[in-house]
């Protein structure tokens, strides 16, 4: 992994009043995004972390 569970865990419970954050100033910009809407952002953003934490990280041992 990537990121220790720990501070993936961390890393998801800071993105998450974030992400509903990021639905009211939409609102102050004047664009309307549903519930549904907010939470498929959400749901795809933390699914782009877990996956980036969940690769493998690259060996440059090779390199000489």
């Amino acid at each position: 992994m990537r990121i220790s569970r720990s501070g993936l865990l961390i890393l998801i419970g800071i993105l998450i009043p974030v992400i509903v954050e990021l639905r009211t100033l939409f609102d102050m910009l004047g664009i309307e995004i549903s519930v549904a809407g907010t939470l498929l952002i959400g749901v795809l953003a933390i699914g782009v972390i877990v996956f980036w934490a969940t690769l493998p990280e690259s060996d440059d041992s090779d390199a000489a």
